[in-house]
């Protein structure tokens, strides 16, 4: 598995924005625009732009070529095609998980002052008990690590949150999701038989991010800046292969 860390390390000025949305399809471009939020639009077509870029590099095609389609529960996928993907963003960072073989999932999360009401509803007895031996200066990190593990997992299989949060749980040890009661899932479609395994990846001391995967394969995790993504993007659609070979030759593209 593939996971791309976009550093958001700039905004965009709003004629970058247009244009940048004006090379995507019309559909996308207008449901961009249609978010009111300046921060969250821009993190939104960042978004769109790695995970564009990233398949069609993976895919060796163009970013033209790629047709996507929308599951049952909201998860996006590519149409014809083994490869598979998901992405998430917050704050300063946008994240796209890729792999050729599984379905994935992705989430990143800001870290701030863990709710422990939330955690009290929404986390399985074994996560509870886990956060509230953390000391308080401990407790936000271990909160995200939680959350960010079991949105990884309900993104991987694609059921939104479609089931109670706290009828499974992350087991921080051996990195695996454990369900209590397989009975809900298994009428979502779920392949409760899989061994569902998630980690945790490093990307600053202020966000937590998790990878997860129905068997777990090698990770690599490769940091880019926003200039250097939208270098690559415009390379892509101008047919410049030569700046998307350097781009592969750079990241030791395997």
């Amino acid at each position: 598995m593939w996971v791309y860390c976009v550093n958001v390390n700039r905004e965009l000025a709003d004629d970058e924005f247009r244009d940048l949305a004006g090379t995507l399809e019309p559909g996308v471009a207008e449901r961009i625009a249609r978010i009111a939020h300046r921060e969250s639009a821009v993190r939104a077509l960042l978004s769109d732009l790695l995970a564009r870029s990233m398949l069609a590099s993976h895919s060796a095609v163009s970013p033209s070529s790629l047709e996507f389609s929308v599951g049952q529960h909201g998860k996006p996928g590519l149409v014809s095609s083994r490869w598979q993907y998901n992405i998430s963003h917050s704050g300063e960072w946008v994240v796209c998980g890729v792999s050729e073989t599984q379905p994935v999932g992705v989430d990143v999360e800001h870290v701030r002052e863990p709710n422990l009401r939330v955690a009290r509803r929404y986390f399985h007895p074994r996560e509870l008990e886990r956060l509230m031996r953390q000391t308080e200066t401990e407790r936000a990190g271990t909160f995200f690590d939680i959350w960010t593990a079991k949105e990884s997992f309900l993104k991987a299989v694609g059921i939104g949150i479609s089931v109670a949060l706290n009828s499974f749980w992350s087991d921080d040890e051996t990195r695996t999701v454990s369900i209590d009661d397989p009975l809900p899932f298994a009428r979502l479609g779920v392949d409760i038989e899989s061994g569902w395994c998630f980690d945790l990846l490093p990307l600053d001391a202020d966000y937590r991010l998790a990878a997860c995967s129905q068997v777990r394969e090698e990770l690599r995790c490769v940091r880019l800046d926003v200039d250097e993504l939208l270098r690559l993007w415009r390379s892509m659609i101008t047919g410049n292969t030569q700046g998307v070979d350097l781009w592969r030759n750079t990241r030791m593209w395997s």
